[in-house]
């Protein structure tokens, strides 16, 4: 997302922290991911979150969205799994559409969201 419409000429991102959170699940091999993978899959493709002027306090903002928004489901790992005390948090299937209608990108930098700014 490096360059793309996904950032502001800053480099901070435009799109709601739900919809970074939607794409970051959706490029998983299986479509979960624990909150610490979100939070590095954030920092690998949005520059601004990998640089030190992005801070910590976005990290509570995914937080935020993943345990209010309607949009995530969490399901408990397996016991003895890797990582079992953590929960992998899913995108529910039907709130694409949702997703789609509800977080479209601000006047100026196109469509729909999904998939976001690929």
């Amino acid at each position: 997302m490096r360059g793309s419409p996904c950032a502001d000429g800053e480099g901070k991102p435009v799109i709601p922290f739900a919809c970074l959170i939607a794409l970051a699940i959706h490029s998983a091999p299986v479509p979960a991911m624990t909150v610490s993978e979100l939070y590095t899959w954030i920092q690998a493709n949005v520059a601004y979150f990998g640089s030190p002027a992005a801070g910590v306090s976005w990290k509570n903002s995914v937080r935020h969205n993943l345990s209010l928004n309607k949009y995530f489901t969490s399901e408990a790992r397996r016991p003895g799994a890797a990582g079992a005390k953590s929960s992998l948090w899913t995108v529910r299937p039907d709130a694409i559409p949702a997703i789609q209608v509800s977080h479209a990108l601000p006047r100026g930098y196109g469509s729909l969201l999904w998939p976001p700014c690929e």
